[in-house]
C-alpha cells in the first residue's frame, strides 16, 4: 500500500519530517559496536527483550517505509509506504492495530486503522463533504481515536473529534480552534478522561514545530495550557513524543523551549495539570527530541539534540543518571513492562533500533537495515 499526503501533511502542519541529526555528534562516534555492547545477536543471546510489538518508520530517500517487528528481531512486516507523511501512524496501546492516513476521492484527509500485520483494513467515513479527520491519539483501552479535524470551506469546524475506533461512528467534537488553526491530538490521559494537545506557534532554532501543549476534558470542559509564559513545547517526533503524562494522570512531562532565546535550547519540564505548578527537571540546554515516563512512574527516560546520551531522572527527587553506555544513542521508547528501552544508535544515515536495559547496556540489536528511523512506538504483545 503506497500513498501521497503531502497536501494533507501541510494542512496537518505538524507531520513534516523532524530533523534526524538528533543525535548529535556523539551519533559518529557509534558503529556496529556502539553503545556499550556487542551488535551481534548471538553475542546478546543471554539477555532477553520483553514482549511486545514494535511499530517504526525508516526513511528510504523520499519514501517513509513503515513496519511492524517483534522486539527480537522477528516476524518483519512492511505495513504501508507514503511520502510528505511522517510521521503519521500510530500504534495502539495493546499493540494489536496502527491508525494511519487515507486519502480519499476527493483529496481530502481521513484515517484508518488495520490489524499489526496489516490485514483487516478500515477506512473511517467523514460525515460530510468538506470535513477532514487525520490521525491523532489512541484512547487507553483501544476503543476511540482522537483525531485533529479542520475544514477549508469553514474553517471554524477546526479542532479535536474522537470517533468509536471500530467503524467512526459516534463522532464528537472536543475542541473548536476559532481561528483555524490544526489542534494536534498527542496523548490520551491513562484513565481516559483528558486529551494532551498541541497548537503550532512556528518552529524555534532547530525545532521545526513548537507551540503551545494543552489539555482539555474528553467533553470539551476544562481546556488548560500547559506550557509556562516564556516556554513552549516542540513538538518532535523522532520516537514517541516529547510529552507524556504521568501513569497516574495527574502530571504530565514535556520538553520545553525558551521562547525568548529562540535558538531551540530548552530543558524537560513536569506540570501538575490541575494546579498548573511547573517543576523544571533537566538543567538547561538542549531541546528534547523524546520525553518518557516509565509504566510504573518510577522514571523519566529522555534525550536530546546533541545530548552525549540517553537520561533516566526521578520525577520526584528530581535525581539524573546519564545512562553511559548509550552514548551515541537517542530517542528512548519505554517497553510495555517498564524494563528496559528501545532506541536507536549509529552514524548519520546508518542507524538502527536497538533494545537497552535501565544501566543502557545492549539487550540485542531489532533492525538490521540501517537508515534513518522515526516515530517508533513499543505496545503491549498482540494476542
Amino acid at each position: 500500500m503506497r500513498f501521497t499526503c503531502r497536501r494533507a501533511a501541510a494542512l496537518l502542519g505538524a507531520s513534516t519530517l523532524i530533523l534526524f541529526a538528533a543525535c548529535g555528534d556523539a551519533a559518529d562516534k557509534t558503529g556496529d559496536d556502539a553503545g556499550g555492547g556487542s551488535s551481534t545477536r548471538e553475542e546478546t543471546d543471554a539477555l532477553v527483550p520483553s514482549s511486545g510489538t514494535i511499530f517504526y518508520g525508516r526513511l528510504d530517500g523520499v519514501t517513509e517505509r513503515y513496519l511492524t517487528i517483534a522486539p527480537d528481531g522477528g516476524n518483519e512486516q512492511e505495513i504501508f509506504e507514503a511520502e510528505g507523511c511522517a510521521p503519521c501512524a500510530f500504534l495502539s496501546p495493546d499493540g494489536s492495530r496502527i491508525m494511519m492516513p487515507a486519502v480519499t476521492d476527493d483529496d481530502r484527509l481521513t484515517t484508518a486503522t488495520t490489524g499489526a500485520d496489516g490485514s483487516d483494513r478500515t477506512v473511517l467515513e467523514l460525515p460530510d463533504e468538506s470535513l477532514n479527520l487525520g490521525p491523532g491519539a489512541w484512547s487507553p483501552d483501544g476503543e476511540r481515536l482522537a483525531l485533529a479535524g479542520w475544514d477549508e470551506r469553514h474553517p471554524s469546524r477546526a479542532g479535536i473529534y474522537t470517533v468509536r475506533a471500530a467503524d467512526g461512528s459516534d463522532l464528537i467534537q472536543i475542541t473548536k480552534a476559532a481561528d483555524g488553526s490544526i489542534h494536534e491530538p498527542i496523548a490520551w490521559s491513562p484513565d481516559g478522561r483528558r486529551i494532551l494537545f498541541f497548537v503550532e506557534a512556528g518552529p524555534v532554532g532547530p525545532v521545526t514545530h513548537a507551540g503551545d501543549l494543552f489539555v482539555v476534558s474528553v467533553d470539551g470542559t476544562d481546556l488548560q495550557q500547559l506550557n509556562p509564559p516564556g516556554v513552549l513545547f516542540g513538538r518532535v517526533t523522532a520516537a514517541g513524543t516529547a510529552a507524556t503524562w504521568s501513569p497516574d494522570g495527574r502530571e504530565v512531562a514535556f520538553g520545553g523551549l525558551d521562547a525568548e532565546a529562540g535558538d531551540g535550547r530548552g530543558a524537560v519540564f513536569i506540570v501538575d495539570v490541575e494546579s498548573g505548578d511547573t517543576t523544571q527537571l533537566s538543567e538547561s540546554g538542549n531541546s528534547f527530541s523524546s520525553v518518557g515516563w516509565s509504566p510504573a512512574g518510577e522514571w523519566i527516560a529522555y534525550s536530546g539534540f546533541g545530548a552525549p546520551a540517553v537520561s533516566l531522572a526521578d520525577p520526584d527527587g528530581g535525581d539524573v543518571v546519564a545512562l553511559e553506555a548509550t552514548e551515541g544513542a537517542c530517542c528512548p521508547v519505554w517497553s510495555p513492562d517498564g524494563t528496559q528501552l528501545l532506541v536507536q544508535r549509529g552514524t548519520e544515515g546508518a542507524r538502527d533500533l536497538w533494545i537497552v536495559d535501565l544501566t543502557g547496556e545492549v539487550v540485542s540489536r531489532v533492525t538490521e537495515a540501517p537508515g534513518d528511523y522515526f516515530g517508533y512506538s513499543w505496545g503491549g504483545a498482540s494476542e
